[in-house]
């Protein structure tokens, strides 16, 4: 996901460990018994959240451009959008969206994923979810656009020019240390959970080996196509209810 929701999701995760060590105990249910925990109730606001990750994106894709003709680091970067292949573009997002079937297939059965699963039902998709489509193209567009503005159009040539600029490396080595650090960066702000982030930084990986391939255009083409599959399958399949167990049902029948 963006780096806008994985900071979101963040701070909800650290709120709801304070908050899951506050108890409430009664007369009737005094401490050394069974106390009952406060729960976190985060009312939703989808049209914030749209609004606020939207223009974080804006923000981020002008900064972007700026630097880059302030810097002279990079060709004009609204230019390069339409600039690919879409499909070999399409094809670049294979070994995410292969990742991304498989979470959904082990959900509930790896611990590391039913905790990403927890965030993103609490968090993401009460705010994602009632924007439609309209809501997830918009998201799509924005992260897809603004972050590989920010981390390949801008700070890979950055990086990377500096590098040959102060006599540290050949292009090769200039090349790889500007896609190994801007990957890394990529995964520390989308560190939502440690494995998490250890996804997004071989994602980042990813749109930065096409980026050095097939251009910038086709990295962000890539990362919005991605994002919007992605966001509807995890709406369709973890943003249902859960429906009640059979014991359960038996049980309040017999009531």
């Amino acid at each position: 996901m963006s780096s806008s929701d994985g900071n979101a999701l963040t701070t909800r995760k650290n709120k709801r460990r304070k908050c899951s060590r506050m108890q409430l105990w009664t007369e009737d249910d005094p401490p050394g018994g069974e106390p009952e925990t406060i729960k976190n109730n985060f009312e939703p606001n989808p049209e914030q959240f749209l609004l606020t990750s939207v223009t974080f994106y804006v923000v981020m894709t002008a900064f972007s451009q700026t630097g880059c003709t302030y810097l002279n680091i990079h060709p004009d970067l609204f230019a390069q959008i339409f600039v690919f292949n879409p499909d070999v573009a399409t094809i670049w997002s294979v070994p995410l969206l292969l990742s991304l079937a498989m979470v959904l297939l082990v959900d509930e059965r790896v611990e590391f994923v039913k905790e990403v699963k927890e965030l993103m039902v609490d968090g993401v998709i009460p705010n994602v979810a009632p924007t439609g489509a309209n809501g997830i193209l918009m998201l799509s567009l924005g992260a897809g656009i603004g972050e590989e503005a920010l981390f390949r159009g801008f700070l890979m040539p950055l990086l990377s020019n500096g590098i040959l600029e102060r006599g540290l490396g050949g292009t090769e080595v200039a090349t790889y240390a500007s896609l190994g650090v801007t990957s890394v960066i990529f995964g520390a702000l989308h560190a939502i959970t440690p494995a998490y982030q250890i996804w997004a930084t071989l994602a980042g990986f990813l749109f930065g080996w096409e980026y050095l391939n097939d251009g910038l255009g086709s990295a962000m083409f890539t990362h919005c196509f991605y994002d919007f599959i992605a966001f509807a399958f995890i709406i369709l399949l973890w943003g249902k209810p859960k429906q009640p167990s059979s014991s359960s049902s038996s049980e309040a029948g017999k009531e």
